[in-house]
């Protein structure tokens, strides 16, 4: 048995000691596959950290069939991932001071491992104290539960495999009990090694190759405290690259692994779909995402009383408090300016002033902002001229219809500028100016792109399934798989989402099942909901589908079904 450098050494004494203590263990583990060290820690120092460890709120237990790897066969008890926010608190002194010891050692032994033990060891995973039950209630509520496919789902199990494969040595930290058995069982390919059966006694440490034992861990005592921590293999660049993404030191991460709690699938690598450009333009005066988020942080947000420039509500609306047939009971609503809508630069976008006199506020919009996403991606009018980029929109539809049979009046002008607008006698440009089969291809026409162009309307979810529709138009199929769409001439994608509450009839209509708050907001997660909201609003983001990752990437897209 070895034996840990005693405190009270000064510090260069210390690491020499630690240094041969390091050389003596790598010895007796490639002898025998395990040794163990008696440590000098007092028993104020134990007793603190049990204490400690009873007051810990994070124990759990992992799954059913993940057990025998933590706890040992046929093993028991609780377990708690040992935090760092607890590592640096002053309620958990002893057991920090106890793990920090776990650390020094495996410093120690990373410069050694490579030659002397046959694998690279570049850290330590976090340390978990282990503790029996303390009493019925607690052993039935932390039962362990069997996986489940949405732990599958999330990538638990392949985790727990990764760890499983590049384990190497387990720190076992006795550091309180009544005494007990630990047996250590070669595993089946391991013939060259012997069953060990070694006696638990508080303040020693067990170290043993844990690709080459498994174990039975039997401690007596209601108050058995025991540190563990394991060290992985992590020799070649591409097994530190899966380290790193399987089991590095994130805290969800080990959590995941040892409790099974969700925190969904490791990264992708390979072809997939990226985000690189994101616009929003929604009422409220938020024309960029920087606006919105300024507005949100502010504690506001676009809602005001439908003004008399969209539909007069002394029609159109009945009381506040009453509900009639053919009225709208909903006042408020998210809108935009009519700056905002009715100012347009027809000029620098081509088109003649007779046509856009019949172009719906949701068409000017698709072309400004979604030029505005397009122009954050990096492009301009040249570069985009040719270009296979596809554009794909969520649009449920126009309100502007009605306004085509409305006489001319005799001076129509927008607002802030003379220009006529609107209220034209319908002629052979109104359909295109109106159409939401023609919205997304007049972006793609202007601007010159050869990609596809698809409207969406599947109501409230439009945005979404242009999204969805928009990847598996760029996915490539793998394993036999068919693929989805035909088009496969798409370099990138547009995807956009329009609304825009220009008459009351889409008010009255929804009114009329209740669908909409009475209130003119929405209250989502409180008892007072009672309907949703409505709200003018433009949103876009650039796809590129590629297999590296930029650097000015901005979000991953997870793979989509429909």
């Amino acid at each position: 048995m070895l034996e840990w450098p005693p405190e009270d050494q000064d510090e260069t004494d210390r690491i020499q000691l630690l240094g041969q203590l390091a050389f003596d263990l790598t010895g007796a583990i490639g002898r025998d596959g395990w040794c163990c060290i008696h440590m000098n820690d007092d028993a104020l120092v134990r007793d603190a950290a049990v204490s400690e460890a009873r007051s810990l709120s994070n124990f759990a237990s992992p799954r059913a069939e993940l057990m025998p790897d933590y706890f040992g066969q046929d093993g028991t008890g609780k377990m708690a991932t040992f935090q760092d926010s607890a590592r640096n608190s002053d309620a958990a002194w002893a057991l920090s001071e106890l793990d920090a010891e776990l650390t020094a050692l495996c410093k120690v032994l990373a410069p050694l491992s490579t030659q002397a033990l046959g694998f690279t060891c570049a850290g330590r995973r976090k340390g978990m104290v282990w503790m029996p039950f303390a009493d019925s209630e607690e052993s039935n509520r932390l039962r362990p539960q069997p996986l489940t496919e949405e732990d599958a789902d999330a990538g638990v199990l392949d985790n727990h495999l990764q760890f499983i494969q590049r384990r190497r040595l387990c720190f076992m930290r006795w550091i309180s009990n009544d005494g007990g058995v630990l047996e250590l069982l070669p595993r089946p390919d391991q013939s060259a090694y012997k069953a060990m059966t070694l006696p638990i006694v508080q303040n020693r440490l067990l170290v043993f190759r844990s690709d080459l034992f498994s174990f039975s861990y039997k401690p007596t005592g209601k108050d058995s405290l025991a540190l563990l921590t394991w060290i992985l293999d992590t020799g070649s660049q591409a097994e530190r690259q899966t380290a790193k993404g399987f089991f590095g030191v994130d805290d969800a991460l080990q959590h995941s692994e040892a409790l099974g709690i969700f925190v969904g699938p490791p990264m992708p690598t390979g072809y997939r779909m990226h985000i690189m450009a994101m616009h929003a333009h929604v009422p409220g005066g938020a024309q960029d995402l920087d606006g919105f988020e300024c507005m949100l942080t502010s504690g506001v947000d676009g809602f005001i009383h439908i003004p008399a420039t969209r539909f007069d509500t002394e029609i159109y609306c009945c009381p506040e408090g009453e509900k009639l047939p053919g009225q709208s009971y909903v006042r408020h609503a998210a809108m935009m300016s009519d700056q905002e809508i009715t100012c347009f630069d027809n000029n620098f976008f081509g088109i003649r002033e007779d046509e856009v006199k019949m172009m719906a506020p949701n068409q000017r919009l698709i072309l400004e902002d979604g030029y505005a996403c397009l122009r954050k991606a990096g492009f301009d009018r040249k570069s985009l001229v040719g270009r296979s980029t596809a554009a794909f929109l969520g649009d449920t539809g126009c309100d502007w219809d009605p306004f085509w049979q409305i006489k001319v009046l005799e001076n129509p002008l927008n607002p802030g500028r003379s220009v006529p607008w609107g209220n034209c006698e319908g002629n052979h440009l109104t359909y295109g100016g109106v159409s939401k089969a023609v919205s997304a291809g007049r972006l793609s026409h202007i601007f010159g792109l050869r990609g596809g162009s698809t409207n969406i309307d599947t109501a409230c979810s439009a945005s979404l399934v242009g999204v969805s529709t928009a990847v598996q138009a760029m996915r490539r199929a793998g394993g036999g798989q068919v693929k989805a769409v035909a088009d496969k001439h798409n370099l990138d994608a547009l995807c956009m989402g329009i609304n825009m509450l220009t008459s009351p009839w889409a008010f009255v209509g929804l009114c009329g099942p209740s669908m909409l708050a009475a209130k003119g907001r929405c209250f989502t997660f409180d008892v007072s909901a009672e309907g949703y909201a409505r709200g003018d609003g433009f949103g876009a983001v650039y796809i590129k589908p590629s297999d590296n990752d930029e650097d000015y990437l901005k979000q991953r897209l997870e793979p989509t079904t429909q």
